[in-house]
Order: structure tokens, then sequence, then C-alpha cells
């Protein structure tokens, strides 16, 4: 089950970056500082989606730390997001980033430390 929101919370966050930054490009004229931060904010969805994928796949520690990390930040980043834009999909996004710090940490401390040679 675990497998199964780990995936489907890196989808939404991917796909959500995608359609920020496909959209913006496609739709924004001209090209300002509004459409390069929401642009920017799609790129670090794609990114935060990548970390997870590959926290997902490896035993790695410190690739399951750093995205962790990521997760923590991003949450931070749209929790200031909701207070400045009071909208419903961005609480979506904040119920959906928990969900993914809690399964990255239970997930951290989960690995087993390893051994450099």
């Amino acid at each position: 089950m675990a497998i199964f929101l780990e995936h489907a919370f890196n989808a939404v966050f991917f796909l959500l970056g995608l359609m920020h930054t496909v959209l913006t490009l496609a739709n924004q004229r001209p090209f300002d500082l509004d459409a390069l931060m929401y642009t920017g904010a799609g790129l670090a969805f794609i990114f935060l989606s990548f970390f997870n994928f590959a926290r997902v796949r490896t035993k790695d520690r410190l690739t399951k730390l750093l995205s962790l990390c990521v997760n923590v930040l991003t949450l931070l980043y749209v929790v200031l997001i909701a207070v400045v834009f009071a909208d419903p999909r961005v609480a979506i996004g904040i119920v959906a980033l928990a969900v993914l710090v809690v399964l990255s940490a239970v997930d951290l401390r989960s690995a087993k430390p390893t051994r450099n040679s």
C-alpha cells in the first residue's frame, strides 16, 4: 500500500509540475517575473518527484535523507503559498506533501546505515 501511495503522489507532483511549466511557457505573453516564478515552482515539483522516485528505488541512506529534506522544504514553501494565496487546491497540495513527508520519514527510519569503504 505504501508503494502505491508513493507512486501515486509522486505522479501527481510530476504532472502538476509539468502542467505548471508547459502551460506557463505556452500561454504567458509577455513572459514576466510572475511567469518565471510559476515556471520555477513547476520545475521544483518535477525535481521533487524525481527525488521521491529515486528514494523509492534505492537503499542509499543519503538519497533517502535528501529526499526527506526536499519534501520538508517544499512543504514549507507550499504552506507559505497558502498564506498568500488562499485556495483549496493549495490545501490539497499541503495534504499530499504531508503524506510524502511521512512516507519519506518512515522510509529513512527503516533504512540501514551503510558503511563506505
